[in-house]
């Protein structure tokens, strides 16, 4: 039975150990073809690695080859910029040195433009005074005028017209001419007359008229003259004239002597005895007889002068027109050169534009480049070190499956030695059985033995009671057996239960492996299948970065031509300026819309066979139209601001009229009455008055002065007597003392042609007046010199001395009374 037990356990502890092993074995198997699956996966791994890292190899290659291209680019695009950017800075050299030299033209056209006008100005007044005869008598100028109508023939003009007299005499012979500047010119006598007619007529003065017919003359012969210091001319030798006036400028300027300066003209005057004139340059003048006539003369004042001046305004003139059109002409050339070189400078600038834009797009590019190379390179070093990754697991995976086969082997020996090792025992379990049986049929013997020896034999109880005792351990152990036998039966059927069950899990964790397998197979696919797609999606990445590049380039490409277009609209929008005057606006409100390009050039060739009809243009009419705007606005400004001057003052002057017509008939009215008893006071008795001509027009008519002294009728003082006159007019000049007070007066010989009796009157009233106004009076009359209060007269004790003499007669009056007295 022990070794039934033990033999039992042994079995036991074999399928146990036996079950073990299975178990590894199966866990070894399937470590052996999951490793066997790993080392597929990582050999086909490691040639996905080898053939990836060879393709990287090729971009990383590539790359390299077109990074160095692009840096090649960019250092020809860095070099292309310098160059352009030094091509700039010559440019606006240029630019600058062109501005400078136009701004200068400008400049001094500007001022040549400015004296030009000024000039033209001037000349302007200079010839509308020479028009208009400024500085002629009323006379000369009538005469003149009705010779430009046509009313007068035979007249040629004044001296001043006739003669040209240089700037260095102009003053001399002008002082020299005096008022016959101013004479006329006619072809005969008769012709003079119809001048002298016509002015009376007009009643417009008086003119001296020089027939050519009649004036003659002769030039001054004096021995010696020549020679003498200072002298420069007879003066008549001075001025040029035609050939049919030489004997009237002969005439008049024939007996004058110009000499350097007054100290001359005194030497000379002494040497002839003062027997003809003698002027200087700058008009001092002695005369035939000595007199000296000089002081201080203005400049560029007299009609010579003037028309000096005129000449030569009229010259310069010229000339500076000729400067305007050389400065014109160069001052376009400048700004021509400078819009070359300013288009030169833009194009430049346009060129520098597209290197930046180039260099900018080669330095994203190179940019990209780098980080899709760095790109590269990392994923190549990647897979390298997955590469090793896999190296190291493969050769790992090759020691584990090596030691895992050597395991196997020893475990399915060890599995098949238990296998016969529990054969054996089972096969030894069977012996114990049969000797258990044995043992039954001869415990069943026994017992009946012992129920025979029983019956037998009572007499030996104590081998009886062996014999039970025996017996009864016999029995002990038949049921420990048999319960032994029991328990290895149902330790066996457990067993092999547990044996069943493994197998049957040993045939799920099969299917199982099998489904994992299947799994692991299927999930390797997917991986193959993500790592298709993750290729795929680097690729397209790839594609994607490329495209990117593709699309930046373009995007340089189009914002350059962008910019080259803008640059060109901008030109034709300069050019549609520069040519047409029209702004982008303007030129789009006139756009006609074409129906084809050939009907569109033929319509361009059209247009330019009608400008080039125009023939050329005017290079300057925008600066005369600008310059002619600019006189017209300044003058029509000018003029508005003349118009309203010229109404505000016809307003003052109307206000003024009023206030003078009411002022005037108010002082009129009462002169009048004052005249009237003025003049009774003066003629002792009699009547006066003053009258207007048209009392409706109290400023432009004239007046009337009626008188009727005593005894007389009323008359009107053109027909009284020449004594009554002056004593008339005399009370007319008391009245207007009294009614307008001045504080000082001279007179001048106006008791003339008054008798003794009137000048007594005129005295004794005039003394009246005295209280209240000094009188200067200018008189030959005793009885005037009698109210006198101071006597001033002149004597020449001395020829060539005069003396003034002054006696106060009230202090002779007092001091001949007081000797009386006395």
């Amino acid at each position: 039975s022990h070794r039934q037990g033990d033999g039992a356990a042994r079995i036991a502890a074999l399928k146990v150990t036996e079950a073990a092993r299975r178990e590894e074995l199966s866990a070894l198997k399937a470590s052996l073809a999951s490793l066997a699956a790993s080392e597929s996966e990582l050999s086909a791994r490691a040639e996905t690695l080898i053939r990836e890292l060879s393709a990287r190899d090729q971009s990383l290659s590539d790359a390299d080859g077109e990074l160095s291209g692009l840096e090649h680019a960019l250092r020809e695009a860095e070099e292309t910029l310098s160059s352009l950017q030094n091509v700039m800075q010559g440019y606006e050299l240029r630019r600058a040195a062109r501005a400078k030299k136009a701004d200068a033209l400008r400049e001094a056209y500007a001022k040549a433009l400015t004296e030009q006008t000024t000039l033209k100005d001037r000349v302007s007044l200079l010839s509308d005074l020479e028009r208009e005869h400024d500085g002629h008598s009323r006379a000369v100028v009538t005469v003149l005028r009705e010779r430009d109508a046509g009313r007068l023939s035979g007249l040629h003009g004044t001296v001043s017209d006739l003669v040209r007299v240089p700037d260095r005499f102009a003053v001399a012979v002008e002082i020299a001419l005096g008022a016959a500047v101013q004479n006329l010119v006619t072809d005969t006598e008769e012709d003079a007359k119809r001048g002298i007619e016509t002015l009376r007529r007009m009643n417009a003065g008086r003119a001296t008229f020089l027939p050519l017919s009649a004036v003659t003359g002769r030039r001054l012969e004096e021995q010696g003259l020549p020679s003498m210091p200072g002298f420069l001319g007879i003066a008549s030798e001075l001025v040029s004239c035609d050939g049919i006036y030489r004997g009237i400028v002969d005439n008049l300027l024939g007996r004058t002597v110009v000499v350097e300066d007054m100290d001359a003209a005194i030497a000379m005057a002494r040497r002839y005895s003062h027997r003809f004139r003698i002027v200087t340059p700058d008009g001092q003048v002695i005369l035939p007889g000595g007199a000296m006539t000089g002081g201080s003369v203005g400049k560029s004042v007299g009609v010579f002068s003037r028309k000096n001046e005129l000449e030569r305004l009229t010259a310069i003139l010229s000339g500076c027109e000729e400067t305007l059109r050389a400065l014109s002409a160069d001052r376009q050339e400048a700004e021509r050169e400078l819009s070359a070189v300013s288009y030169d400078y833009d194009v430049a600038a346009g060129e520098r534009r597209q290197a930046e834009d180039d260099l900018l797009s080669l330095q994203k590019e190179l940019q990209h480049k780098r980080i899709w190379r760095q790109g590269l390179s990392d994923a190549r070093d990647a897979l390298s070190r997955e590469a090793e990754t896999l190296s190291l697991r493969t050769s790992s995976l090759s020691s584990e499956r090596s030691e895992a086969d050597i395991r196997l082997e020893t475990l399915a020996a060890e599995a098949e030695a238990l296998t016969v090792e529990i054969a054996e025992r089972l096969s030894g379990q069977a012996g114990l059985s049969s000797e258990t049986s044995r043992l039954s049929d001869e415990v069943s013997a026994l017992r009946a033995q012992g129920a025979a020896l029983d019956a037998e034999a009572a007499s030996d109880r104590q081998t009886l009671s062996e014999f039970e005792a025996l017996q009864e351990q016999l029995g002990g152990d038949r049921a420990s057996k048999a319960v032994a036998i029991e328990a290895w039966r149902r330790k066996n059927r457990e067993l092999l239960e547990t044996r069943h069950v493994k197998q049957g899990e040993i045939s799920s964790l099969s299917d199982t492996l099998e489904q994992k397998r299947a799994g692991l197979k299927a999930l390797y696919e997917d991986i193959q299948a993500l790592e298709g797609k993750r290729v795929a999606a680097d690729r397209r990445a790839r594609e994607q970065n490329e495209e990117n590049l593709r699309l930046e380039r373009e995007r340089a490409r189009l914002e350059s031509r962008k910019a080259v277009g803008e640059s060109e609209e901008k030109s034709i929008i300069d050019r549609l300026w520069d040519n047409y005057g029209l702004t982008r606006s303007a030129a789009a409100t006139q756009r006609t819309t074409m129906e084809s390009l050939a009907k569109t050039n033929r319509r361009i060739a059209e247009l330019k066979s009608a400008i080039a009809a125009l023939g050329p243009p005017n290079i300057g009419a925008i600066d005369e139209y600008d310059r002619v705007s600019e006189r017209y606005e300044y003058l029509t400004t000018q003029r508005a601001d003349a118009e309203n001057a010229r109404q505000e003052l016809l307003s003052i002057i109307a206000d003024i009229t009023d206030e003078m017509k009411t002022i005037f008939s108010e002082h009129f009215a009462l002169l009048s009455d004052t005249f009237s008893r003025t003049f009774s006071e003066i003629f002792g008795g009699g009547s006066a008055c003053l009258e207007l001509t048209d009392p409706e027009d109290v400023l432009g008519c004239g007046i009337e002065i009626k008188a009727q002294p005593p005894g007389k009728k009323l008359k009107s003082i053109s027909l009284l007597s020449g004594g009554e006159k002056s004593l008339t007019a005399i009370a007319l000049y008391f009245s207007i003392f009294k009614v307008r007070p001045a504080p000082f007066c001279v007179l001048d010989e106006v008791d003339h042609d008054l008798d003794d009796v009137n000048v007594a009157r005129f005295a004794s009233y005039l003394r009246k007046l005295a209280d209240d106004i000094q009188f200067v009076v200018i008189t030959h009359r005793r009885g005037t010199m009698e109210q006198a209060d101071t006597l001033y007269g002149v004597t020449t004790r001395e020829e060539g001395v005069s003396k003034i003499l002054s006696l106060r007669l009230r202090e002779v009056e007092a001091a001949l009374n007081m000797k009386m007295e006395g």
